[in-house]
């Protein structure tokens, strides 16, 4: 028989598996193909307008993702210290995912819920892991410069400065990101339904409403034979 996984992977496979299910119970058939019915959220900036939001983004990620790529390349006499090399790779990974999340999210009116949460949801706190790992990069790059007694390089002029730099974009990223609202909104499936039965309407009436148009018309039909009653009265007075 097969043993059950315990521990983190087996809890990370049941994750996984879950979210595949909830992705997939946001598809309908459409005849031969499938249409997104889940929730969708749309961007509502305080300033500007959604596509300058995005373009800055987008500008600000690939920035960062350069000058960090540019760092890499730069002969610096630490670069084979762990203090330095490790804060790197993990400031170059986690730059590298905000840039695919500032792409995914490029010029779209709106999300589907799923694409939010991988993207929109976890990018402020990417974007801190980013200016955390890249300003240690610069510290640890000068730590080793001080400890070992070593010249103070051009390259390593600009390795601190891009550090710098990657830093302060990362936090600017970080910030819009806090600030931005995302609106959730209703499935386009159930949006368009609805279009359609508000261009359609159908009329019918509740059995609670036929029963008190009964009632007022049976009223009205006493108190007109009861006004003519009386006139006869009157005439025949």
């Amino acid at each position: 028989m097969p043993q059950k996984k315990h521990g983190a992977e087996g809890r990370g496979g049941q994750a996984r598996l879950r979210g595949k299910a909830r992705r997939a119970s946001y598809f309908t058939k459409n005849g031969e193909s499938y249409m997104y019915s889940g929730p969708l959220y749309e961007p509502h900036c305080r300033v500007g307008t959604p596509k300058k939001t995005s373009a800055i983004r987008t500008a600000s990620a690939f920035s960062v993702f350069f000058m960090l790529v540019i760092c890499g390349c730069i002969p610096i006499p630490g670069m084979n210290a762990a203090y330095v090399i490790i804060p790197y790779v993990c400031a170059i990974i986690t730059s590298g995912v905000i840039l695919k999340d500032a792409l995914k999210m490029h010029g779209q009116d709106s999300l589907r819920e799923y694409v939010y949460e991988s993207t929109a949801k976890n990018l402020p706190y990417r974007a801190v892991f980013s200016a955390v790992f890249s300003a240690l990069c610069a510290v640890g790059e000068n730590i080793f410069i001080i400890v070992n007694d070593a010249k103070y390089t051009v390259a390593a002029a600009i390795f601190t400065a891009f550090s710098a730099m990657s830093v302060i974009l990362s936090l600017l990223i970080h910030r819009g990101e806090r600030i931005a609202v995302w609106e959730k909104r209703g499935s386009p499936g159930r949006a368009e339904n609805n279009s359609k039965k508000s261009k359609n309407p159908e009329k019918s009436e509740s059995p609670k409403d036929s029963e008190d148009s009964k009632n007022s018309k049976n009223s009205e039909d006493s108190k007109n034979a009861n006004a003519d009653e009386a006139s006869e009265n009157d005439a025949g007075r």
